[in-house]
């Protein structure tokens, strides 16, 4: 019995050191980001909903951005000193002042797709559509991305409140989607796997392993695998009437503004899929259709283009997320629908 008890106490008492040791070396390594670390999806090994686009997951913009909030405080200071926000706690350059008398300003609203998840600034589809506008309508166009991951329409709505006036925009897209419709049974967000564990000991010990472990895809809308999609007992973050609501406050509160709002339909791989999108999806969607066409605001549908213009599976990160080619596809019809229906935007 005494060795008995020796050994467990021995057993018990390295357990407890290696325990102890892992909270420290946890607490040096950081927060680990729901980016990291993900294996290839090239190969065998990879499951079948993998999506192409993460192969690239580190080559375009190797940050990882931290994914583990979205309740009601505004997180900018998350974001302040590794994503360089402006004084307006905005994704982009500091606003001119004076602002120059030609100078167009384009804010987006939304969440992590419209932020730009894993691309570097320049590659955003806002800002790649602000390089194509101040070319056909020869005028300078600046963008600035008022999204941040998680943000659902009330969120986005909070963010216009608080810089509309100083940024005094002149055309307001409005991209509120993904994280909307995500269902979950408390609307919080998915972690990364194996992070959740009690044990110091386990989560470090998954951490370490993780380049080994099975390829994953983002834990996101994936109507494959059931990813957020709707289930008994679950609910969306943002409920179609809510949604709806929301999109008309924006809607109405850029106008008064004298601003233009604009509607912004999303792309994702499922679109690919000849049987087309889930019908939660497309419910979705044809209310912010609704919502601009209620209010004669500009919808421009960039998920029928993405299609039309031959995307493929590599222009995404996971289910939703564009990779930098997907963001240049955005980009691009982003800047050919404000062009077409915003006529005589020009300089002179």
């Amino acid at each position: 019995m005494k060795k008995l008890a020796l050994g467990l106490g021995t057993t018990l008492a390295v357990l407890g050191l290696l325990e102890g040791a892992s909270w420290g070396l946890e607490a040096a390594l950081g927060p680990i980001d729901a980016a990291t670390p993900l294996p290839s999806p090239a190969g065998a090994s990879c499951r079948q909903d993998c999506v192409e686009g993460a192969a690239s997951w580190h080559v375009d913009y190797p940050s990882g951005i931290p994914m583990g909030f979205g309740g009601e405080a505004e997180p900018w200071q998350v974001f302040d000193r590794k994503y360089g926000l402006n004084s307006l706690g905005l994704r982009g350059p500091e606003p001119s002042d004076p602002r120059p008398a030609d100078e167009l300003r384009l804010l987006t609203l939304g969440d992590s797709t419209v932020f730009g998840f894993e691309v570097a600034p320049a590659d955003i589809f806002s800002s790649v559509a602000a390089v194509q506008l101040t070319e056909d309508w020869g005028r300078p166009v600046v963008a600035f991305v008022g999204a941040q991951p998680g943000h659902t329409a009330q969120q986005s709505q909070r963010v216009l409140e608080r810089v509309g006036g100083d940024l005094d925009a002149d055309i307001v897209v409005i991209a509120s989607q993904w994280s909307d419709m995500f269902h979950d049974r408390s609307g919080g967000w998915i972690e990364t796997p194996g992070q959740k564990a009690p044990s110091a000991l386990y989560r470090v010990i998954h951490r370490a392993m993780s380049p080994w472990l099975e390829p994953r895809i983002v834990g996101w809308i994936d109507p494959s695998t059931g990813a957020g999609t709707p289930a008994e007992g679950l609910q969306a973050r943002t409920p179609p009437d809510d949604y709806a609501r929301l999109l008309t406050a924006m809607r109405d509160d850029v106008s008064a503004s004298g601003a233009t709002p604009v509607f912004v339909v999303l792309p994702a791989p499922i679109d690919l899929d000849p049987a087309g999108p889930p019908e939660f999806i497309t419910a979705y969607r044809e209310l912010m259709r609704t919502v601009a066409r209620d209010g004669g605001a500009p919808l421009i549908d960039c998920s029928v283009w993405f299609v039309e213009q031959g995307g493929v599976p590599a222009d995404f990160y996971d289910s939703v997320h564009p990779s930098r080619s997907g963001h240049e596809r955005l980009g691009a019809c982003v800047a050919a629908g404000l062009v077409e229906q915003l006529p005589g935007v020009s300089g002179g």
